[in-house]
């Protein structure tokens, strides 16, 4: 029996997505790690529940109500997957005016308005987003004002992170910008061809690419600053060490934060402490980058905190 083409290619999606799944499993345990897990695990079972609501059937049997519940949390849980999308992104925003408890708790309303009507109307057999007729999957009366409503939020979502790029660590901007314009490009072709799924597709390309671009980076790198942590800082010491290259090394003491903390909050230390970090992997006038420009930015390691004012002399004063 041939196999139909979503079929094949649902297949060959989740096989990678639970690869992704796999690997980050290993990775450390961050608030975006965790939050790139939720979003990989939802964004796995719809997949899975997607190819059960494409099942042909000839009669009502046990593959017919795999069918129907396919359909059923498809449409139920879907808005689910925007809610987490827009965890994640939180997870990189730091600013101490930012609006993401406003925005996700209109995330969260459409989640649950969405989660109320579909199960009403599937309870009672109202037919608002899809209904069955001779045992085939039909577009319900509502069906494109839910996508619209689907389609307004995704844009919400892309405004939102735009809105946001400044307090985004510049390493990070470009990939979470694209992140939601993946997600309404492969929405936009989903409603065209409606056949095969291109949307959970479209964002399992985009979760390969939060792995390139931020998550491959959890082991080494402070989300919140974009410096390298300790792991980073001994793997590029061994490798210059390896390879006996003359290098030089600083360790910058910053003093005084606890009164920045006392006295604005933690939202201003964190904005402070990660401009500082900014502010330190600029490069040098002369034409050999200092210590904190060159790849050994990324070993940096703040182990305690020497005063701020010192950074203007230091950064220019050690070449590599």
């Amino acid at each position: 029996m041939e196999l139909p083409a979503w079929a094949y290619l649902n297949s060959y999606t989740i096989l990678l997505a639970a690869m992704l799944l796999h690997t980050s499993l290993s990775a450390s345990r961050s608030e975006s790690n965790r939050a790139y897990l939720r979003f990989l695990i939802v964004l796995i079972s719809l997949l899975i529940m997607d190819s059960f609501s494409r099942l042909a059937v000839t009669q009502k049997d046990f593959i017919y109500c795999l069918m129907r519940a396919g359909n059923f949390y498809i449409f139920a849980v879907d808005p689910l997957g925007y809610l987490l999308a827009l965890d994640y992104l939180n997870c990189f925003i730091q600013s101490p005016h930012s609006r993401s408890n406003l925005w996700r708790s209109m995330f969260l309303g459409f989640f649950l308005a969405n989660l109320a009507a579909v199960t009403i109307s599937e309870v009672f057999h109202l037919g608002w987003f899809y209904y069955y007729e001779n045992l085939k999957y039909h577009r319900g009366t509502f069906f494109l004002l839910r996508v619209f409503f689907g389609m307004m939020f995704a844009l919400l979502f892309e405004y939102y992170a735009f809105s946001e790029r400044r307090h985004i660590q510049p390493i990070y901007r470009r990939t979470l910008i694209a992140f939601p314009a993946i997600a309404i490009l492969f929405s936009l072709m989903q409603i065209v061809f409606s056949d095969i799924q291109l949307q959970y597709n479209g964002l399992v390309f985009a979760c390969i690419m939060l792995y390139i671009h931020i998550q491959s980076n959890d082991l080494t790198t402070d989300y919140l600053t974009g410096a390298g942590n300790r792991r980073r800082l001994d793997d590029v010491l061994t490798s210059l060490i390896s390879s006996k290259v003359s290098f030089s090394a600083i360790l910058i003491d910053l003093d005084s934060f606890k009164q920045i903390n006392d006295t604005y909050g933690h939202k201003e230390e964190t904005v402070l402490f990660r401009k500082s970090i900014i502010f330190s992997q600029k490069p040098s006038a002369g034409k050999t980058p200092s210590l904190a420009s060159a790849e050994m930015n990324s070993a940096l390691f703040l182990k305690s905190m020497i005063r701020l004012s010192l950074i203007p002399r230091l950064r220019n004063c050690v070449p590599l």
